[in-house]
């Protein structure tokens, strides 16, 4: 990087802040830290004055798309790794021989029992099973949402609906 090109991204590190604060929500909720969301800003900046020319217009308008987009990146890489926060659990049902799907949430549970737990993954409905079962496999809600073909506020819904369900009966047993 020449001075120019180092002067244009020194002037531009607001722009960074400024994008990352709209991605800071959606990054926290995957466990991506502030600054690791920065960092990738950073960067793409560097690129972005690395390959601007400026017959192509203003370096804000050259720099936002690539910076929001490798922080987008970042975003979905992380998305796409399953969080170890829950065990997934099969088994095949004796009386209905059906394969169930259950998930034991490692933030919250207390002392509770596989056979516990399979109870409640008994009691829920097949899709929210289903669904459960996507979840926990690393699946985002819209991707959940296209594979079972309903939108992903119905998914969001349900997985709301079981978490309820959840909470209820911890508090009921606990």
């Amino acid at each position: 990087m020449n001075d120019a090109q180092r002067e244009l991204a020194a002037k531009n590190i607001g722009l960074v802040y400024h994008i990352a604060r709209r991605y800071r929500y959606r990054a926290e909720r995957l466990g991506i830290e502030f600054d690791d969301l920065v960092a990738a800003g950073l960067l793409a900046l560097c690129r972005a004055a690395l390959f601007y020319q400026s017959e192509v217009g203003r370096f804000v308008r050259f720099a936002a798309p690539t910076i929001a987009r490798e922080m987008k990146r970042l975003i979905l890489q992380t998305r796409k790794r399953p969080l170890q926060r829950s065990i997934l659990l099969e088994f095949e049902d004796e009386n209905e021989g059906e394969k169930h799907v259950e998930s034991r949430d490692l933030w919250r549970e207390a002392d509770w029992s596989v056979v516990e737990v399979r109870e409640f993954m008994a009691s829920l409905m097949p899709r929210d099973r289903e669904i459960v079962g996507w979840t926990v496999a690393g699946y985002s809600q819209a991707e959940i949402g296209r594979r079972l073909g309903v939108t992903q506020p119905s998914v969001y819904r349900a997985l709301r609906r079981v978490r309820e369900q959840w909470i209820a009966l911890q508090t009921v047993i606990g």
